[in-house]
Formats: structure tokens, C-alpha cells, sequence
């Protein structure tokens, strides 16, 4: 995670991504070890919007 949080910090778009896509496939590969099914788990919680807010979409500005 540390390669993510300087890439967040001080890294181009594309080193952002690339952590973000690393992050993602960490992720997914958790949940397949784990038999977690992550659409159904976040359909489950995030399918009537944020459950912090209840909106939708992510209402905060990214660049503030």
C-alpha cells in the first residue's frame, strides 16, 4: 500500500492508475480466495446509495 499512497501523493495519472489497477486486482483476488462474492456484497450495501450519505454517487469534489 505504501507504493499507492506516493503514487496518490506525487505520482502522474498514470502511476495513480496503475496503483489503483494493483489495488483492484489485490482486491478481487482476496475475495475469490475467501469465496466472497464482491458484486453481491456491494450491491448489498451500496445499492441504495452511500450508506454514510445515501446518495448515489460521490457528491464530494475530488480536487478540493
Amino acid at each position: 500500500m505504501s507504493s499507492l499512497a506516493s503514487a496518490l501523493r506525487k505520482g502522474t495519472r498514470e502511476q495513480k492508475e496503475a496503483e489503483l489497477a494493483n489495488v483492484v486486482a489485490w482486491l478481487v483476488t482476496r475475495a475469490n480466495i475467501n469465496n466472497v462474492d464482491l458484486t453481491k456484497a456491494l450491491e448489498a450495501k451500496y445499492a441504495k446509495g452511500c450508506p454514510g450519505s445515501a446518495h448515489l454517487a460521490s457528491t464530494r469534489n475530488p480536487r478540493a
